[in-house]
């Protein structure tokens, strides 16, 4: 397109009508193709093209305020869009008869052009109406009202009809209508949620309420049990950010190494300075070499990821450059002492040399020098703020100290401070999560289910002193719904993410088997083998919030204030700490908090009023996506497994100890997830697959059981237990392919194809296989190619597997889409547009439609499905912690066991000494779960030139 002058009048004035014809279908035809156009990227810029409108360069001062002016007149025709399909419109559809479609009758136009309507849904209205229900069109009406207002603005010129942004604001995030149930009123409505959860989470300490607390609110305590009152903000407050803000392996190491190098050479060389006549010849040497030596290792430090330097694996000098350089040094700080030079004494240099010099250098070379806080005197230790965080630093290296300390001082300050000051606190720790390198996910649940186990002793065979065996077949079942409120935030492969949602799960179980025991007097040994057959169903839905990583408006936000400055006066948001995009998701997280702060009288009463606020905080960075995310998840699982059990009498009770081994196996695991409704928004589709080798041991002790003669023996509350279980992972590989897409068209960036298993032999099989990866990677010869891929891939796979032990790894392989690949999924997708779109009323149906929707949807399911389709991204390494708790203390257990046999010789005859059974019933069980992860180790692929 033609650059216009910048001192020419808007090209959008009368928002590029141009339609000559008199006749009225012609103009419907006309308006028609124009709102068609607008629903597609690419459909805008052929209307944009062909009604002679044009955007100025790039240099231009009045860019920013031209695209505005096309977003106006884009969003205009969308919600004109919206309206026609809503509300019928007859006419031409132009937009004066759209306009006067929602001025009638009179009351439409009251409620339509009311900003305070939009988002309430049937909420009670004020004046004594009582509750009156949201027009679905009071969003689209009000944004184009907006738009309209402001899409011939002058440059420089103030917003006008500002009550409206709101609804247009919606409009831009992709919301097409409100009302009741509408994705735009769940939306605001979580987001409103956001207020509540953080009441919720300041209420009572990090542990959550005590037996006081209950006492006091017996209220809440009730609440709570019947599945109310849920907050995934106390989660987060109790785990933290979960190592998500912590960087990799090499890069933690790389920055704490020269951290404590930077330290230690600034502590021993001011020793030596001050010593320099003072120590001995031999602490004077012995000083000056490891000074020599720590300027020589940090120098070799890498500044960013190199594949080829293992820090883990030490790192090497040679000593003859340790020497001369110790040479060179003593010179300097001679100089610096103002004293002549003193001569290094030549057996304790050799000494050093042979000592520490002839292997790498290691952290724990570094904590024998310094560990104790000595320093050039090998007779005196110091304590100086300085050298306490040195060996802090120290011990973090070698593994001898938790990586990152600083939640445990907030839940401290937590638990000590007041409701408002808790506010604050949760915030920093929030931002900790969302400025942070990973994803994290944290829950509040209750559960209820009902689960049963039965029997019948088949057979029995008398053996010699009074030893029986019995064999009895036994089934059980197990069925659960949890009702969990879910926060999900961090770094995704393709943006920022803030998630509030919930998760409604149903398990089932049902399994079968055969039964063993043997008894000895009061002691009994019991053997079982179970086949069981389970599986789970997950439904989740909530508010999703994205940042782009590839925005720029993050530039314009304010600094924090220099070390040394005043802090921003009370009242105003918190100053951001990050530097990057990742202040778009801080800026999120304070507004809210900002808002949660307010005096109750103050706070937005629903969620239009939070959005509206949202809106005046957040509303003009398109960097920050609103969106409405559903999704649902499928497991079917089975299992094989034996226990043995050993028990006997205990004064009253019982007690008895319990292990077992079985095989696990997923056969199925399939879940989507789509964005319905924001500015930014994904669709992804996984699957995957797990064995599992699981093994497990408890102990625990019976109440005694209640004697009926006529009866089987029935216990309440039976058991009591403790024990430890884990899995060891034979097999496990899952996937997903993840679609992201910014005002309809697919960003191949971040569209991702990700692939991860849990052992480090099937990684590496698969990435040595694909010899792309050793394509994409090295360093950049004079001609601008990549050179030295395959050492750079294989130094990566090597320190891979000098990883530190760990436990719970994911190996993981991500590529991103091609622009080729993306380019044929966007022009199928354009297609698709707009034969999907509502035929015009009169309009005959496409007989061909369906075979056109459907051959379209197969191209762009095989673009996706093509490996061709994908190029190498990165690859990493992923460890995940996690943390659950679950508590139940509401609910039954009861237990019928067999009556003992009076006559031996005549055996078990009846139900009563045949029947074994139990079963368990929980109402309102407590689950908290959090889950995070951390990147220990990263490769990003290159591109194929400069």
């Amino acid at each position: 397109m033609t650059p216009r002058a910048a001192n020419t009048p808007s090209p959008l004035a009368d928002g590029g009508a141009t339609a000559p014809s008199t006749d009225p279908e012609i103009q419907r035809m006309a308006n028609t193709a124009r709102r068609a156009l607008a629903a597609t990227t690419g459909g805008m810029e052929a209307l944009l093209a062909m009604q002679g409108l044009s955007l100025p360069a790039a240099t231009d001062p009045n860019r920013l305020h031209a695209e505005h002016a096309v977003e106006h007149y884009k969003l205009g025709l969308r919600a004109e869009d919206a309206l026609v399909k809503l509300l019928g419109v007859g006419g031409t559809q132009s937009t004066a008869d759209i306009q006067a479609a929602t001025d009638t009758p009179a009351a439409r136009r009251a409620q339509m052009r009311n900003p305070d309507w939009l988002g309430t849904g049937n909420a009670r209205r004020a004046g004594g109406i009582g509750h009156r229900e949201e027009h679905r069109a009071t969003l689209p009406a009000q944004a184009l009202e907006f738009a309209l207002a402001n899409m011939n603005r002058a440059p420089g010129a103030a917003e006008t009809n500002a009550a409206m942004k709101p609804a247009y604001v919606a409009l831009r995030n992709g919301f097409t209508e409100s009302g009741q149930g509408s994705d735009f009123h769940l939306m605001a409505k979580r987001l409103h949620k956001f207020n509540t959860y953080i009441d919720l989470a300041c209420k009572t300490s990090v542990a959550g309420p005590t037996a006081l607390d209950k006492l006091k609110d017996p209220v809440g305590t009730i609440r709570r049990k019947v599945g109310k009152d849920k907050t995934p903000l106390k989660t987060l407050m109790q785990a933290g950010p979960l190592g998500s803000n912590l960087g990799t392996v090499p890069g933690e190491h790389a920055k704490r190494l020269t951290q404590a190098l930077a330290d230690s050479q600034t502590q021993l060389r001011g020793d030596l300075t001050a010593k320099y006549g003072a120590l001995s010849q031999q602490d004077h040497a012995r000083g000056v070499m490891r000074l020599a030596a720590m300027q020589l290792w940090a120098e070799q430090v890498p500044a960013a990821f190199n594949p080829k330097i293992d820090l883990t694996q030490g790192t090497r000098i040679s000593p003859e450059a340790v020497m001369a350089r110790a040479q060179a040094l003593n010179q300097t700080l001679a100089g610096e002492a103002g004293q002549p030079p003193r001569a290094l004494h030549d057996a304790t240099m050799a000494d050093e040399a042979r000592t520490h010099l002839g292997k790498p250098l290691m952290v724990s070379t570094l904590d024998g020098w310094f560990g104790g806080g000595k320093l050039a005197d090998s007779s005196v230790t110091i304590n100086t703020p300085q050298m306490t965080a040195l060996n802090d630093d120290v011990k973090i290296l070698r593994g001898k100290a938790q990586l990152d300390s600083k939640l445990d001082d907030l839940q401290t300050r937590f638990d000590a401070a007041s409701k408002d000051d808790r506010k604050d606190i949760l915030r920093q720790v929030m931002i900790s999560v969302v400025a942070g390198g990973d994803m994290a996910d944290y829950s509040d649940g209750r559960k209820n289910g009902i689960g049963g186990m039965f029997g019948y002793l088949a057979a029995q065979v008398d053996g010699i002193g009074g030893v029986s065996t019995g064999i009895t077949p036994v089934g059980e079942f197990n069925v659960d719904h949890t009702r969990t409120a879910v926060l999900r935030a961090g770094v995704a492969s393709n943006t920022g993410v803030i998630y509030l949602g919930n998760e409604t799960k149903v398990t089932e179980m049902l399994g079968v088997g055969v039964r063993a025991g043997a008894a000895l007097g009061p002691v009994g040994v019991t053997g079982q083998v179970m086949g069981r057959l389970g599986g789970s169903h997950l439904f989740s839905e909530g508010l999703m919030i994205r940042t782009n990583k590839q925005g720029k408006e993050h530039e314009s936000l304010p600094l924090p204030p220099a070390p040394g400055q005043p802090q921003a006066q009370p009242g105003t948001p918190p100053a951001m700490t990050s530097n990057n995009w990742k202040r778009m998701s801080e800026t999120v997280v304070n507004s809210v908090f900002e808002l949660a702060s307010q005096p109750p009288a103050q706070r937005p009463k629903n969620g239009g009023e939070m959005w509206k606020e949202m809106v005046a905080r957040v509303g003009d960075y398109r960097d920050i996506s609103f969106g409405w995310n559903a999704g649902q998840n499928h497991q079917i699982n089975g299992s094989i497994s034996a226990d043995g059990m050993l028990g006997g009498s205990v004064g009253l009770g019982s007690a008895s100890v319990t292990g077992n081994i079985g095989l696990k196996h997923t056969f199925l695991n399939r879940g989507k997830a789509r964005d319905t409704s924001g500015a930014t928004k994904a669709v992804q589709a996984s699957s995957g697959s797990r064995t599992a080798l699981g093994m497990g041991a408890t102990a625990g002790i019976s109440h005694p059981t209640i004697k009926n003669h006529d009866h089987p023996d029935v216990g309440l509350f039976t058991r009591h237990k403790v024990g430890i279980e884990t899995d060891m992972v034979l097999q496990a590989k899952n996937g997903f392919v993840r679609i992201t897409t910014e005002d309809g068209k697919v960003k191949p960036n971040i569209s991702y194809k990700h692939r991860e298993f849990a052992t480090q032999d099937a990684f590496f099989k698969l990435v040595n296989s694909q010899p792309e990866w050793a394509a994409r990677l090295g360093e950049r010869g004079p001609d601008g190619t990549l050179r030295g891929g395959d050492e750079m891939l294989q130094g990566f796979l090597q320190q891979t597997a000098n990883l530190p032990a760990g436990n719970n790894r994911l190996f993981i392989e991500r590529k991103c889409l091609t622009q080729d690949a993306a380019d044929a999924i966007n022009a199928c997708m354009e297609q698709l547009a707009v034969i999907e779109r509502p035929l015009a009323p009169g309009t005959a149906p496409d007989p061909d439609a369906a075979a056109q929707i459907r051959s379209l949807q197969k191209q762009i399911a095989a673009h996706v499905s093509d490996e061709g389709s994908w190029q190498p991204f990165r690859l990493f390494v992923n460890e995940t912690n996690q943390r659950v708790k679950e508590q139940s203390s509401t609910g039954g257990e009861i237990r019928a066991t067999p009556n003992k046999v009076d006559d031996k010789e005549a055996g078990p005859t009846g139900m009563a000494e045949r029947f074994l059974g139990g079963g368990k019933v929980t109402i309102g069980g407590k689950i908290n779960s959090a889950h995070g992860g951390r990147d220990l180790i990263t490769i990003d692929a290159l591109p194929v030139r400069a």
